[in-house]
């Protein structure tokens, strides 16, 4: 058993599900549904196609002028041969100072677990005062994991042009359209100049939740790979609703 299955309960569906199959035909090039820290049992995408799960595989704490590192506790099942993705989640409440000084660990904490994959996300809604940090830490990674695809959510407002992700040694750039504070209304409005997700780096991908589809989301998210995050645990049902909303 390599590292991450002796730390985390995954398992690999093999037998035959009896409910109807319902293919993914968005004219998007994937769909990825995001995992977070419960209980998932995805056992209802077996020979789903176009579908693949990103999961919340740990946390990195920085607090109190220390690191914690959390890995995953709740269970996780994937179907075999569905493309699964970790998910690393960085939250800060100290000084970049601190950042700085823990960012060797906090850069093989990252690698550890994304190591044996092909491809991972890192959630990490960084301050303007973290940008350096978050550039360096990213450029580590990246020079570790050469092989390997390195994916970041990044907040709507990253994603004009020029912006600090041009520097942002990441393959792929997620732009989160939810949770999105005061400015949620007039992006869900349309209400944007030119400006908004203008950085090329944001073209090809989007992040939605099924609890904020109220919107005409599709201005921002047609022809694009989309992630869709789920307030509570997925299921057949709220995975076939969501695809009839996107």
């Amino acid at each position: 058993m390599n590292w991450l299955k002796q730390n985390w309960i995954i398992i690999c569906i093999g037998g035959v599900v009896a409910a109807p199959v319902f293919i993914y035909t968005h004219s998007s090039s994937q769909i990825y549904l995001y995992a977070w820290e419960r209980p998932e049992d995805f056992s209802f995408l077996k020979d789903q196609s176009g579908v693949g799960i990103v999961f919340y595989a740990g946390d990195i704490v920085i607090k109190d002028n220390k690191i914690d590192t959390i890995l995953r506790r709740n269970s996780l099942k994937i179907p075999d041969g569905l493309k699964s993705i970790p998910l690393i989640r960085i939250d800060s409440f100290d000084s970049p100072d601190v950042l700085n000084k823990n960012k060797d660990n906090i850069t093989k904490f990252i690698i550890q677990i994304c190591g044996s994959f092909r491809e991972c996300q890192i959630d990490f809604e960084a301050r303007t005062s973290e940008y350096d940090f978050y550039i360096n830490l990213m450029d580590g990674v990246h020079t570790a994991l050469p092989n390997t695809k390195i994916s970041a959510t990044a907040l709507a407002s990253w994603c004009s042009s020029p912006s600090f992700i041009d520097n942002l040694s990441a393959n792929i750039v997620v732009p989160m359209l939810y949770r999105m504070g005061k400015d949620s209304s007039r992006i869900k409005g349309g209400d944007v100049g030119s400006w908004f997700l203008s950085n090329s780096k944001c073209s090809d991908n989007i992040a939605l939740s099924t609890d904020e589809l109220d919107f005409n989301h599709k201005r921002y998210s047609e022809g694009k790979s989309i992630y869709l995050f789920s307030p509570e645990s997925w299921t057949r049902e709220s995975f076939q609703k969501a695809l009839e909303e996107i």
